[in-house]
């Protein structure tokens, strides 16, 4: 019985104990400041961000303690202009929610696609802006190509905004061995911007027919349009039935413009842009040898390169278009070296004494120049040559514009340039009645070469 009596007291002591300490809890405050850290925090690691639970007793921060100042937030931020000229009513549905949770999974990747809109991104506003179009047009190139200017479809569109070779050339993009207009920023915004235009006049205003054709072709939208009339069904966007790119392709572009609209509500921290020029259109009035550029500009070949995708050789066309895209901090040296710099001293030409055996086609892969080039050069009407005589070849310039032909060869896996005969001349095939020249051994260097389609320049 004694041990029972102790035991029983025992257990009334614990509960009265517990139940004093539960009291004393509940009328303690919870303060702010000790409150713990539930998940990653973006901002001030002074301030903590309370779980969903503690929210009704304490305050989160200000919003602006999330979003701390970047570099160059100071300075005019092209974002801001570009929301400004944003004119679609965007009426928010599942579509566009599911592109919209795609981008924002891959914040580094629109990180990624900011600074590669970086260098034109000024230009393309300014010509949307100039044509008084709606702003969201700029952020189609993310869409298209994600603002890669190399950008290549496997049904052969090209550039930021991937015209395929017959609408570029509808459009006034010149396609041939020198240039291609589709990767020429300037002339394929123009040629952009004019098609969607003329495509929005023939939708009636229609902004989502207008783009949709834009990918899929107007008449893929018309054909749809003309199905749903017959089975008395609406004909806007949403409701007609088009391949599954189109589907997505207006959702994306919506989702990207909710999201460049209002990056914070989304908890997104977009990469400032000054709102200046980054890159700048010097006209040269001729050809010119993207490496002597180089040298006139104090610049590397690869940055020359890089910022004219469109000139696909060593030079631009001889035939035009006469310009080149230059950091826009350069381009004001470069004039004031060009205008002292003849014509017939902007291309490199190369003294080649004939072999045996060797034609215009095979000299002008040796050189990365081309026959109609070397035709030119040397005042020929046709293809004949003859052995121990020299011609000139307009070939790149010094060492680096060698390397660059090899890089091209390489990147693009470009055979020889195909004689094309003159409109007014008919050229015969040259015929060769000497002996070809043996055979050279191969090498380790040759056997590359041969591999990546590169073509070995010969020794002067």
């Amino acid at each position: 019985m004694n041990l029972r009596y102790v035991s029983l007291c025992g257990r009334i002591i614990f509960l009265s104990t517990a139940l004093g300490l539960l009291s004393g809890c509940q009328l303690q405050e919870i303060q702010p400041n000790l409150i713990p850290t539930s998940r990653a925090m973006i901002g001030d690691p002074k301030q903590a961000v309370p779980t969903p639970q503690e929210q009704t007793t304490a305050q989160l921060p200000a919003e602006d303690s999330f979003f701390p100042d970047l570099p160059g937030d100071k300075e005019p931020n092209i974002l801001d202009r570009l929301r400004k000229l944003f004119a679609f009513d965007i009426k928010d549905n599942y579509q566009i929610t599911v592109e919209r949770k795609r981008y924002l999974r891959h914040p580094h990747q629109l990180r990624k696609i900011q600074q590669r809109a970086k260098p034109y991104l000024y230009y393309i506003l300014n010509e949307i802006e100039r044509r008084k179009l709606p702003g969201e047009l700029a952020l189609l190139p993310i869409v298209e190509s994600e603002y890669k200017i190399h950008a290549r479809s496997s049904s052969r569109a090209m550039g930021l905004w991937q015209f395929m070779p017959s609408t570029g050339r509808m459009y006034g993009l010149k396609q041939n061995w020198w240039y291609d207009g589709r990767k020429d920023v300037a002339a394929s915004t123009h040629a952009a911007l004019k098609y969607l235009s003329i495509l929005n006049r023939k939708f009636k205003k229609d902004w989502a027919l207008a783009l949709a054709a834009y990918n899929a072709g107007d008449r893929t939208i018309r054909r749809a349009q003309k199905k749903n009339l017959l089975a008395g069904k609406p004909t806007n966007y949403w409701s007609l039935k088009l391949p599954r790119e189109t589907k997505r392709y207006i959702p994306k572009l919506y989702a990207l413009a909710q999201i460049f609209a209002n990056p914070r509500k989304y908890g997104l921290r977009l990469l400032p842009i000054e709102d200046k020029p980054q890159i700048a259109l010097v006209k040269t009035n001729s050809q010119i040898d993207l490496g002597l550029a180089a040298e006139l500009t104090n610049t590397d070949i690869g940055t020359i390169k890089r910022l004219n995708p469109s000139h696909k050789q060593w030079a631009t066309d001889p035939k035009g278009p006469h310009r080149i895209i230059l950091p826009v901090d350069k381009a004001n040296h470069f004039i004031d070296k060009l205008v002292d710099l003849p014509a017939e001293k902007r291309i490199h030409l190369r003294r080649h004494r004939i072999l045996k055996g060797e034609s215009l086609l095979s000299i002008a892969a040796t050189y990365g120049s081309n026959v109609e080039s070397i035709r030119k050069a040397n005042r020929f009407s046709g293809n004949k040559i003859r052995a121990g005589r020299s011609i000139l070849v307009p070939a790149p310039y010094g060492k680096k514009g060698l390397d660059m032909i090899a890089a091209t060869s390489i990147s693009q896996r470009q055979s020889a340039p195909k004689v094309e005969p003159s409109p007014k001349t008919k050229v015969q095939a040259p015929k060769s009645s000497v002996a070809a020249e043996p055979k050279p051994k191969e090498t380790a260097l040759s056997k590359m070469a041969k591999r990546f389609k590169v073509f070995l320049a010969k020794e002067m």
